[in-house]
């Protein structure tokens, strides 16, 4: 009964503080109205579905990575046609200028082809004043099933991405792990790792920066 009546106080406090703090005149509809028309579409018209986004602000710039694919709405662990892009808005005009897309499906790098599969979950930090870094991960449900993280750069000088992708590891001394882990036990902190079935899925990073805005992933 007592802790009846504190959320009761508490909610009756968060109540008269709403009306304290809306002017008696204020239209929800109005200015949700407000809201909507200054959404900025970041995703190329093909696009179906999105889902999974995280973004970077650089200067006049914001730097959106997200999972999409050009075939259906929604997402799952077992469309391997959902692919990674980065979309490039400019923050005076909130105009999309760019979309790339740079992980999918069988894709072949300098160094390195990525396996039949989905590439998803990407992460974006800014390493330095010329990089962003992005993680994504590289996962195939079923009989062939595999998932590793890897990371590309993007440079923010010449506006291009890296020819090479490179795995992602873990660094808990005295040893390196190569992400996706099968036994790894106990977290670091402060990068929040979830991890599901230990046959199949990798530790997955989120988010990239912490409560303040700064990276915690290198």
């Amino acid at each position: 009964m007592r802790s009846f009546l504190l959320l009761l106080a508490v909610f009756s406090s968060f109540s008269l503080n709403a009306q304290q703090i809306l002017p008696e005149n204020w239209d929800p509809v109005a200015q949700g109205n407000k809201v909507l028309e200054r959404l900025v579409k970041v995703t190329a018209p093909e696009v179906k579905g999105a889902h999974d986004a995280e973004f970077v602000l650089v200067d006049d710039y914001a730097y959106i990575v997200a999972e999409v694919n050009d075939l259906q709405p929604g997402e799952s662990g077992n469309w391997d046609f959902i692919y990674s892009a980065m979309s490039i808005v400019n923050l005076k005009t909130l105009e999309t200028e760019k979309i790339i897309p740079f992980a999918r499906s069988e894709q072949s790098f300098e160094n390195v082809t990525l396996p039949k599969g989905q590439c998803w979950i990407p992460r974006i930090i800014q390493k330095d004043k010329k990089t962003l870094r992005i993680y994504f991960v590289s996962e195939l449900s079923g009989e062939n099933a595999h998932s590793q993280v890897w990371y590309i750069d993007y440079n923010l000088r010449s506006g291009s991405f890296s020819k090479k992708i490179y795995k992602v590891k873990l660094k808990q001394p005295p040893v390196n792990w190569i992400l996706p882990l099968k036994t790894f036990i106990g977290m670091p902190k402060p990068m929040a790792l979830i991890k599901s079935r230990l046959d199949t899925v990798p530790i997955f990073l989120i988010p990239s920066k912490n409560l303040t805005g700064k990276p915690i992933l290198p």
